[in-house]
């Protein structure tokens, strides 16, 4: 953390009563970060922010010591899905998503990458990358999506280092894309840290795979 830069410590605040409550209940704890659903996270509707709904969010973020707010994407949204209908549903939902943040001035968005299902992991992350390029040409400006490292269940994408490189180096939009680190996930995947030495073999394969620099929360 360079010098006069803030602590950032927080946690994934409820928006129950409207998006401005995150802010309270997470100023009410002492976060000076917080991630949040900008919509019902598991229904592929949602309804525009109005006016007011922005001004009164962005006054709270003034008024509070939070200094970074992240949004999660739904987890219905699977970019890599081999069904048409559901491919389409999460273009349309993530570019939703990148829209509402950037009107809330949100700078990231943490996506789980998606599952292949029935596709092979390359075809998977070719898709993923493709589905990616055509939401960020229909959102020219930022916020940047955050690849979240997932745990390895099912046929999920996303579980190692690589997977999360190759997306990324599939896509036109390169700059626009950086790494969520889900210590959980991590673990859960197969990463161990348990030790020092293997502790510092992981933030090596960390640096080595995907930069240290792009990862953002």
């Amino acid at each position: 953390m360079k010098k006069n830069e803030p602590l950032l410590l927080g946690a994934h605040m409820s928006t129950a009563g409207g998006l401005c409550t995150a802010i309270q209940r997470g100023t009410s704890i002492g976060c000076t970060a917080i991630q949040i659903f900008t919509t019902n996270n598991r229904q592929w509707k949602f309804k525009q922010l109005n006016t007011h709904q922005i001004e009164q969010f962005k006054f709270e973020v003034s008024q509070s010591n939070i200094h970074t707010i992240v949004s999660h994407a739904s987890y219905l949204i699977n970019l890599g899905s081999p069904h048409s209908l559901t491919e389409e549903k999460s273009i349309k939902a993530l570019t939703a998503e990148l829209e509402r943040c950037a009107l809330l001035d949100i700078p990231y968005v943490v996506l789980h990458p998606g599952s292949r299902l029935s596709l092979s992991e390359t075809s998977c992350i070719k898709k993923i990358a493709r589905n990616l390029d055509k939401v960020f040409k229909s959102v020219s400006l930022q916020p940047m999506i955050l690849l979240e490292i997932m745990a390895g269940q099912g046929s999920s994408i996303g579980y190692s280092f690589e997977h999360l490189a190759h997306i990324r180096s599939a896509s036109n939009y390169a700059n626009r894309i950086g790494f969520c680190l889900d210590t959980c996930h991590a673990f859960a995947a197969g990463y161990n840290f348990t030790t020092q030495k293997t502790y510092d073999a992981f933030f090596t394969e960390l640096e080595s795979v995907i930069g240290i620099s792009n990862v953002k929360t």
